[in-house]
């Protein structure tokens, strides 16, 4: 076994890889088209159960970021700045799409009261609003960003430390407590809200931690570039299925987590090209992630379709990535972005 003192994958972090940043970009806009469904309720459902790009955008996380930081944690990088830099990657993208929700939250709450505070002051923060029936009632997809933080944490304080044996010993418990859960479910669309802190655990230690395994035992190797192409289409494919009768949604949800989505991350690793494309798929992906559910809102209470609110999530997260990259291009380079940013 390879241990994580002496990874197969290299010391050295090179460029970002194009095929992933196309993946993300791909598994963001399946979750816009999931939510339409949501706050429009004659829309078309084209994505049904895009609920499982969280699975593969953890998979993705914990992938990356072993890439980009186990080598400088072995070096002396401490968990905490770890920890402080994806706080501080993540939190103002998700901040200003949880400030466009306000206006939402306080009408359910009656007003600037007690109640109304609680939630603002904890999912401003990224904090989960303990005893609300969902964790983050500003922000909803904030849930899983704060399950990430989590993954992230424990990533710089213990994970990086052992080895790989270990490391599968978290991954197979996990998905003994994600199967269960599945079934108690009924599916995987949970961990946002009350009574579900548990399975977003597991879901996040499951695929987290195997996306720490794949990048310590297949680094970036690529396999036939048809499989890049695979990549691309198996989400938008897949997240649009209905299970009849074959698999019931909890094995297929099951199936998408433990193997699918694995396999599509080390597709998505041959696919080298696309350049400008794949690299602005990546760029949009968490700001469109970050501010689509409130922009959906906002958009049908302007008397917009469906489809115009698409275009409008894409507006709005093309206009964050702008601000971003102008930013950025002020400051030196900032950490490896996640899956998600």
């Amino acid at each position: 076994m390879i241990s994580a003192a002496s990874p197969s994958a290299p010391a050295t972090t090179p460029s970002r890889l194009l095929g992933l940043d196309a993946l993300r970009g791909i598994a963001a806009f399946c979750v816009v088209l999931f939510h339409v469904r949501t706050v429009f309720e004659t829309a078309s459902q084209y994505s049904p159960r895009a609920y499982l790009a969280v699975d593969f955008f953890f998979v993705l996380s914990g992938f990356v970021m072993a890439r980009a930081y186990e080598p400088k944690l072995r070096a002396g990088f401490g968990g905490d700045r770890f920890f402080k830099a994806r706080y501080l990657r993540l939190w103002p993208t998700i901040a200003f799409g949880s400030l466009l929700f306000v206006p939402y939250v306080r009408e359910a709450a009656d007003g600037f009261n007690l109640a109304f505070a609680k939630v603002f002051i904890a999912n401003i923060l990224l904090l989960p609003a303990v005893g609300e029936n969902d964790f983050f009632p500003l922000n909803a997809p904030a849930w899983s960003i704060f399950f990430e933080l989590v993954a992230n944490l424990i990533h710089g304080m213990v994970l990086w430390k052992l080895g790989s044996r270990a490391l599968l010993g978290i991954v197979l418990v996990c998905l003994c407590g994600l199967a269960f859960e599945a079934i108690d479910f009924g599916n995987l669309d949970v961990g946002a809200g009350k009574g579900e802190f548990i399975v977003g655990l597991l879901r996040v230690g499951f695929s987290y931690t195997l996306g720490i395994l794949l990048w310590r035992h297949w680094g970036e190797r690529k396999i036939h570039p048809v499989a890049g192409w695979l990549a691309l289409v198996a989400m938008p494919i897949l997240f649009a299925i209905k299970t009849h009768g074959v698999m019931t949604p909890s094995e297929t949800d099951l199936a998408f987590v433990a193997l699918a989505s694995p396999l599509i991350l080390v597709g998505g690793l041959a696919i080298r090209g696309g350049g400008r494309l794949a690299a602005l798929a990546g760029e949009l992906s968490f700001p469109l992630y970050a501010t689509h559910f409130p922009v959906l809102y906002i958009a049908r209470d302007l008397g917009l379709s469906g489809n115009a609110a698409i275009s409008a999530c894409l507006f709005v997260a093309g206009a964050v990535t702008a601000v971003q990259l102008t930013w950025r291009q002020r400051r030196k380079p900032l950490p490896q972005p996640s899956p998600l940013s």
